[in-house]
């Protein structure tokens, strides 16, 4: 496709940051190899850590372990065994069946590799929509190196989040309470055993808003998340829990017999496990009962280790922030923080003394990206937090990007990877360009307890509430040395797109703004989409005739109000921010001349994943902001001045 230039063209170093192609190597999976070597898998390379040298690239899809010595990997599929030793696929152990929903898969001595589920059905292209939905259902389908492909059960099609256990006779899974998307989330989780005919045990009763399940080895474990909030699912916190399971089958007991009877659920044995009021991230499970958990702590990542089931939760030195696996010797997991990019952690047991951590390759360009936290008193006098990102040597007059985060009902976690990350909002570009990014945790955020993850029900978009805290962070800056004056823009997507666009109607703070599929009308939201959740819980129970209370945060009636350049990016199948918004918000200022833009990504959801839509979005909304918050000293090489041209994407 091609881009329309704006009055500026990007120079080659902001270009090239555009799109996924470059940045921090992320590591998605840990392995430990034979003579206790670990393997990490990043990008499509597979490589032991420390050692430079051994490492190949292949594409997959997904991997697991099998053994010491081997990977099992999907290719497209296939799921093949690659040898560690021999940096080859040796072998291919099953074809996959079409329309995977979700898979998981294990590996043990004694059953060899079993494979894991969910097979939908695909609707004809051609056939009517009908409201209310017919029920549909998928299949849950298990492959073991015994019998092979078998269907075990079939299921709702709200059934996600599958897993299995070690010994891979279990799997878990959370049914949720609406096929189309919920704000709350609300759901129950499951197990099945997985041989054929087996009959689900639902684990939870009145979970509410559910998170993550997974299981111990033997599957008689569960931990799961889940906040058992029945009126605020969205803004109550969803902690941590354990549950005791009955031991697994691998046939149905004889008809009328006391156990196969039995349907009562195991949620009456539940402990919890965190804080009730924990913003939990992580969860990974060892062993029997050895588990691993991360929570966030304000916007601080804090991780604890449980050496057993029933055993107190003990905090570990560095904050597990992704793939962690338990060794001979200890645990090895991926760590970082505000002041570290990602590296390799390494703990012993029990004595969870840190060794020597191994450093992840990264380009030394990445070390002038800095991440920042300050704290400020915002109108009401609360102390809040917020995420400032800068290239070093950034004036203190650079223009100031305010990014209005999603949700609101989302923790953020102050990682360094955030100031050169652009997988979702366009970042390390606007630095590179020469502007400086903060990102306030209005109230709403979670990871400071329910009271103030509660605090903007009825008050959204308000200054008197969350959008009083973005203005306050934005004047804190100010009274600490920034010359920024009155150049400040503004951008965010969902509840941030949202907020992008009452932020520009209301306040006279911003002179440009980007806004990603955002809304514009709660209850014509609720309406288009399905979702009640979110009105619900913010607004009040759905009812009519609308009121001045149940309009008051919609920007809708104020879009007339919006005088400064906005530019309006959607996923054009987006099931939760209908891509109307944005058209209609996009026509209320084009009508009345307000220089804007609309783009509608094809195949895209609630954000943008497809690479090129990302390197689209990313240069757009830099040249955007470029052409209407313009830079104080405009470097020859970020920018260039044009005329007429286009630039291909």
């Amino acid at each position: 496709m091609a881009l329309n230039a704006c009055e500026y063209e990007l120079g080659e170093d902001v270009l090239r940051l555009c799109g996924p192609g470059i940045g921090l190597k992320a590591v998605s999976f840990l392995h430990e190899g034979p003579g206790g070597v670990v393997y990490q898998v990043s990008d499509g390379e597979i490589a032991s850590i420390g050692d430079e040298q051994d490492k190949c690239s292949f594409s997959f899809d997904n991997v697991w372990s099998a053994g010491r010595n081997s990977l099992l990997v999907q290719q497209d599929n296939e799921l093949k065994l690659y040898s560690l030793e021999k940096k080859q696929v040796i072998d291919t152990v099953t074809t996959l069946p079409d329309n995977i929903r979700e898979i998981d898969a294990t590996y043990s001595v004694t059953t060899g590799v079993t494979v894991a589920l969910f097979q939908e059905t695909p609707e004809a292209k051609d056939k009517p929509v009908v409201f209310p939905r017919p029920p549909r259902s998928i299949s849950l389908m298990v492959f073991s190196t015994l019998n092979g492909w078998q269907t075990v059960a079939t299921l709702p099609d709200t059934c996600e989040r599958l897993r299995i256990s070690g010994n891979g006779k279990r799997v878990a899974f959370a049914d949720m309470a609406n096929y189309i998307p919920e704000e709350g989330e609300r759901g129950e989780f499951f197990v099945c055993d997985t041989y054929a005919a087996a009959k689900p045990l639902q684990v939870t009763s009145h979970a509410g808003r559910v998170g993550d399940i997974v299981l111990n080895q033997s599957g008689t474990l569960a931990y799961f998340q889940a906040n058992y909030s029945r009126d605020r699912p969205i803004t109550t916190h969803v902690p941590l829990w354990a549950c005791a399971l009955p031991p697994c089958r691998t046939t149905p007991q004889p008809l009328g017999s006391a156990s196969e009877a039995t349907t009562q659920s195991p949620d009456h044995t539940r402990s919890l496990i965190s804080e009730a009021e924990a913003c939990v991230t992580v969860v990974c499970t060892f062993g029997e009962g050895q588990a691993v958990f991360t929570v966030i702590e304000g916007c601080t990542e804090v991780s604890y280790y449980i050496a057993k089931q029933g055993s107190p939760p003990q905090k570990l030195p560095n904050a597990v922030t992704g793939a962690c696996i338990a060794t001979l010797s200890g645990l090895v997991y991926v760590s970082e923080s505000q002041t570290e990019f990602p590296f390799i952690a390494r703990i012993q047991l029990p004595s969870l003394a840190a060794q020597e951590p191994v450093q992840l390759a990264h380009d030394p360009e990445w070390d002038a990206f800095v991440m920042e936290v300050f704290t400020y008193t915002s109108h009401d006098g609360k102390m809040q937090d917020s995420f400032h990102c800068y290239k070093k040597g950034t004036p203190s007059n650079a223009p100031l990007l305010v990014h209005a985060h999603g949700g609101p009902a989302v923790g953020f976690a102050s990682r360094r990877s955030l100031a050169t990350n652009n997988v979702r909002y366009t970042y390390r570009q606007m630095l590179q360009a020469g502007y400086r990014v903060i990102m306030p945790l209005f109230r709403g955020t979670l990871g400071y307890g329910n009271d103030f993850a509660q605090a903007n029900i009825g008050c959204q978009g308000q200054e008197s509430s969350d959008l009083g805290d973005i203005l306050a962070a934005i004047e804190y800056l100010r009274t600490a040395g920034y010359d920024f004056k009155d150049n400040v823009g503004i951008f965010g997507g969902s509840y941030g797109g949202y907020m992008t666009m009452q932020c520009l109607a209301t306040t006279k703070a911003f002179k440009a703004g980007v806004a990603m599929y955002g809304f514009i009308h709660g209850r014509f939201m609720s309406l288009e989409g399905g979702d009640f959740t979110w009105e619900d819980e913010y607004v009040g129970a759905q009812s009519w005739p609308l009121t001045a209370d149940t309009t008051a945060s919609d920007v809708f009636h104020n879009l007339g109000n919006i005088t400064q350049p906005t530019l309006f990016l959607h996923g054009d199948d987006d099931p939760i921010c209908m891509k109307s918004g944005s058209i209609v918000a996009y026509r209320a200022l084009a009508t009345r001349g307000i220089p804007t833009g609309c783009v509608l990504y094809p195949g895209e959801g609630h954000g943008f994943d497809q690479p090129q839509h990302q390197r689209d979005r990313d240069i757009r909304t830099v040249q955007w902001f470029l052409t209407h918050l313009p830079l104080p000293d405009k470097p020859s090489e970020s920018l260039r001045q044009v005329a007429t041209s286009t630039i291909s994407v």
